[in-house]
């Protein structure tokens, strides 16, 4: 079955134009086609119809090929655009080939248009899959953008030595720093020193493959001083091409929920009204000195 194509010409001679209409059922395509003549009927063409191929004379009475490129780069349409004229010398087919034309050929001697026509036809779909791709990339890229910038938790991403690689909004409001701040810092410089030791153990497990992940809880220190309670989940990500390996870390905050702990744990073991150790804690310590004293055979008295 023959392949439709659909052929916008810009030819003023009807005989040319059949010869070129004549040669394309040729390469198995069943051309649809219009003829213009000026630039307007050249834009009315386009507006009006969607084609797949621009074949253009050179030199017509009141247009020219040139011009025929200008009105369809207007229109910003990649299509393969094919110059065949009889008097089109080399100097001048060097020009519109660098003015966009995709390739030129002589009326004498249409026996390359079919193949000419295919190869632009699968170049022309090439470059649309690329336009299409990087298109679906750089939604991607946005939607990415906005989820990793409008979490409620911090989101960091940092390489194995701690240093910071990119940081989400959220992340720099919880710590009170700027990002470009955040960004001149590593990890250790924000992390409580008694809370270091065992966060860097975890993250070598995890560069070293020896776990998956891993979550715990850890200080944070803000840049006004008062610490900063999270709760941090943080994966490996390897890389597939040369960029180097990162670590993705989740950070949510949970001061308040530390705090009231805490304030819970006080209320269990001190007094409400005088703050003092209440019968609870002293149990608790008894329990403690008894147990150690049993161990180690000393003595034990309570005053």
């Amino acid at each position: 079955m023959a392949t439709p194509l659909r052929v916008l010409i810009v030819e003023d001679n009807d005989d040319d134009k059949e010869l070129l209409v004549a040669e394309l059922p040729r390469g198995g395509y069943d051309p649809v086609y219009d003829c213009v003549q000026t630039a307007a009927e050249m834009r009315a063409a386009l507006e009006r119809t969607e084609w797949d191929v621009v074949i253009s004379d050179y030199i017509l009475p009141s247009f020219c090929g040139i011009d025929a490129l200008r009105v369809l780069q207007e229109y910003a349409l990649d299509l393969p655009f094919i110059i065949v004229s009889g008097r089109i010398g080399e100097d001048i087919a060097v020009a519109a080939m660098k003015a966009g034309a995709h390739d030129y050929l002589v009326k004498g001697n249409l026996k390359r248009l079919v193949p000419v026509v295919e190869r632009e036809l699968r170049e022309a779909a090439a470059r649309r899959q690329h336009r299409l791709a990087e298109q679906g990339l750089h939604v991607s890229e946005q939607r990415f953008r906005g989820t990793f910038n409008q979490a409620a938790v911090g989101i960091v991403h940092g390489a194995p030595d701690g240093r910071f690689l990119r940081i989400n909004d959220r992340f720099c409001d919880m710590l009170g720093y700027s990002r470009e701040e955040l960004l001149a810092l590593d990890l250790q410089q924000i992390t409580y020193p008694d809370d270091i030791a065992r966060a860097t153990e975890l993250r070598q497990q995890l560069t070293a493959d020896e776990i998956p992940n891993f979550s715990l809880e850890e200080r944070f220190v803000r840049k006004d001083g008062a610490l900063l309670w999270v709760n941090s989940t943080v994966s490996l990500m390897r890389a597939a091409t040369a960029e180097a390996d990162y670590l993705i870390g989740v950070h949510a905050d949970i001061t308040e929920r530390k705090e009231m702990e805490q304030r819970l744990a006080h209320l269990a073991h001190y007094d409400s009204l005088t703050g003092l150790p209440n019968r609870a804690l002293f149990h608790d310590r008894l329990q403690h000195v008894i147990a150690q004293a049993q161990r180690s055979a000393w003595l034990t008295a309570v005053l």
